[in-house]
C-alpha cells in the first residue's frame, strides 16, 4: 500500500509575528500536486493540523482549501486525520460524520466505542488503521471506572488493550523482553512503537508523530 504520511502542519503559525500563511499555502499546494501525480492509496495526517486550539479564520480557510483540493482528486483518495496536542479535538472533528461519506475520516476524540477504525483494501488485501488522537488521562478516565489512568502512557496503553485489536493477544514475550528493567510507562513513544513492532506478529508499520517504524 502506498501512502502519504504528514504531521505537524501547524496551519496558522506565526514566526516572530510573521505569518507563514503563504509559505504554508505553497507547501500544501505541492502536497496536493504530488497526490494528484502519484495517487497514493491513502493520505495520513497525524496531528497538529493547526498551530492553536482556536485557529484564525485564515487558518481554517487554508485547511479547507487543502482538504478540498485533495478531495476532488479522482479516483478519490481516503484521508485519515487525527488531532494533536495543538488542536482542539472538538473543532477538528466538526462534520466528521458528513465527511466520512467523502472518505475523509476525522478522529479528534476517543469515544466509548474506542479508537476510530478504518479498513482499506488494496491488491494485497485489507489494511486496518486505528486512529489514536492526542489524549490526556482526563479525556478518557470516564471510560475506565475504577481503573482510571493517571499518566499519558497509562491512558494510551489502556485504550490499546481495551480496543480488542487482534494483535494484542499475539505479543510474544521472550527472554530479552523479560529481562528488561523498564516498565511500559518508562519507554518513549518511539521505544514503545519499536517494542510493538518487534513483538507483535500482525503489525508491519507504526506511525508515531513524525516517526515511522517499519518491522524488519
Amino acid at each position: 500500500m502506498k501512502f502519504f504520511h504528514l504531521s505537524d502542519l501547524h496551519i496558522g503559525k506565526q514566526l516572530h509575528h510573521y505569518s507563514l500563511r503563504e509559505d504554508q499555502r505553497e507547501i500544501l499546494g505541492q502536497v496536493t500536486e504530488y497526490a494528484r501525480q502519484l495517487h497514493p492509496d491513502v493520505i495520513l495526517i497525524a496531528g497538529d493540523v493547526y498551530d492553536k486550539s482556536v485557529p484564525s479564520a485564515e487558518a481554517v480557510r487554508l485547511w479547507d482549501e487543502f482538504l478540498t483540493g485533495l478531495s476532488v482528486i479522482s479516483p478519490r483518495i481516503p484521508i485519515l486525520i487525527i488531532s494533536g496536542n495543538h488542536d482542539s479535538a472538538e473543532r477538528l472533528q466538526y462534520a466528521s460524520a458528513l465527511l466520512k461519506g467523502q472518505k475523509i475520516y476525522l478522529a479528534g476524540e476517543v469515544t466509548e466505542q474506542g479508537m476510530t477504525r478504518v479498513t482499506l483494501t488494496d491488491e494485497y488485501g485489507d489494511v486496518t488503521f486505528y486512529l489514536l488522537p492526542f489524549i490526556k488521562p482526563s479525556h478518557v478516565r470516564h471510560l475506565f471506572p475504577g481503573e482510571e489512568p493517571e499518566t499519558y502512557t497509562e491512558a494510551v496503553e489502556k485504550l490499546i488493550r481495551n480496543q480488542n485489536i487482534d494483535f494484542i493477544n499475539k505479543i510474544k514475550l521472550d527472554k530479552e523482553y523479560q529481562e528488561r528493567t523498564k516498565t511500559w510507562k518508562d519507554y518513549t513513544r518511539q521505544e514503545q512503537a519499536e517494542l510493538i513492532m518487534k513483538y507483535v506478529d500482525d503489525i508491519e508499520l507504526a506511525l508515531v508523530g513524525n516517526d515511522v517504524v517499519v518491522k524488519q
